[in-house]
């Protein structure tokens, strides 16, 4: 079975490798299209546009099938499934007579250390598009600069509830306005959303269900202010809950979800 998944996990690098040749290959066509807005004439640009048109059809049709290469960690946890299914045979039905599961042999995991966003890491990843980490970590003063940023979209009260409170990201999308209680101040994890064979399922949260309480609302402060103030005590999400009802309200807001 990991010999397969080993095959498979080769097949989708280098199905990734061409979908990303395609994409470089269309942001040069679109690039090329661009540039000649200023100086040409329609009937010079109907090639460029053309042939911007063509890298982008090629690159959808390059994504179609792709999939997600399965990680040590995912393996692990395959391995970890079928050892609990072989002991519960050996106990109960007598069925096996070893747990073969416990002589795989699998990579190690090895979690990736966090690194923080540094003035000098985010001026290399603006200059070269390049990540210094697969798991980075903002400070203080960039998590308010995003708070200011995103000050008037709809999801703001969701954007803070993540940054504060610290759920799993899908536990958030799950949580139904039952478990909202916005005079009161609090949200109640009780579902989370997960994937499972590409396909997002409902589920419980896995022992993890609990009120999150937010801190007294006290003196409210608006969105502009987190800058200023950027390495001090975070506001409370009963802050953004209360400045704009309208924004969580589901009467208020129709046809829409937390």
């Amino acid at each position: 079975m990991y010999d397969a998944i080993e095959r498979e996990n080769a097949e989708r690098i280098l199905h990734r490798l061409r979908v990303t040749e395609l994409q470089e290959a269309r942001d040069e066509a679109y690039r090329a299209w661009v540039k000649t807005a200023g100086y040409a004439k329609r009937e010079e640009r109907r090639p460029y546009r053309q042939a911007f048109l063509e890298a982008n059809k090629a690159l959808r049709e390059g994504r179609r099938g792709l999939r997600k290469v399965t990680s040590p960690a995912t393996m692990h946890r395959i391995n970890d499934t079928l050892s609990s299914a072989l002991t519960w045979g050996i106990k109960r039905e007598q069925a096996f007579a070893k747990n073969w599961s416990q002589l795989v042999e699998l990579p190690s995991v090895t979690r990736p250390k966090p690194i923080v966003w540094t003035p000098e890491r985010v001026e290399h990843w603006k200059r070269t598009g390049e990540k210094p980490g697969p798991v980075m970590v903002w400070t203080p003063k960039l998590t308010a600069e995003f708070l200011d940023f995103v000050k008037d979209d709809w999801l703001y009260d969701l954007w803070h509830s993540f940054i504060f409170l610290g759920p799993r990201r899908g536990e958030m999308p799950a949580v139904p306005w039952t478990e909202v209680s916005i005079d009161a101040l609090w949200l109640r994890i009780s579902q989370q959303i997960v994937e499972v064979a590409y396909q997002l399922v409902r589920r419980g949260a896995e022992g993890r269900e609990r009120p999150y309480r937010v801190a007294e609302p006290g003196v409210r402060r608006q969105p502009g202010e987190l800058s200023h103030e950027a390495g001090t005590e975070a506001p409370g999400v009963g802050s953004c809950l209360r400045r704009d009802r309208s924004r969580m309200d589901p009467r208020e807001r129709r046809g829409t979800a937390p």
